[in-house]
């Protein structure tokens, strides 16, 4: 299956091709988790993962045509 990838601020450097908007291809039944493994995303790098712009855990499944929107984590107050 194929899903859009779309990488804001430090977390581009995971884009295989250095884009902040990439077509990933996935395994039917693959989940965030499976995304962030592929991308070679460390389990250390903090990040909000939106799929279709909602907060979903790694353990969601993706389905074709997702868009999936990975953001660096946000301190302050």
């Amino acid at each position: 299956m194929e899903i859009l990838v779309e990488f804001f601020a430090y977390l581009i450097r995971y884009s295989p091709n250095g884009e902040r908007r990439v077509s990933v291809f996935l395994k039917d039944g693959s989940t965030v988790r499976n995304l962030f493994e592929t991308l070679e995303i460390p389990p250390q790098a903090e990040r909000i993962c939106l799929v279709n712009g909602a907060y979903h855990s790694e353990g969601t499944i993706l389905r074709q045509g997702d868009v999936i929107s990975l953001y660096p984590m946000i301190d302050g107050g």
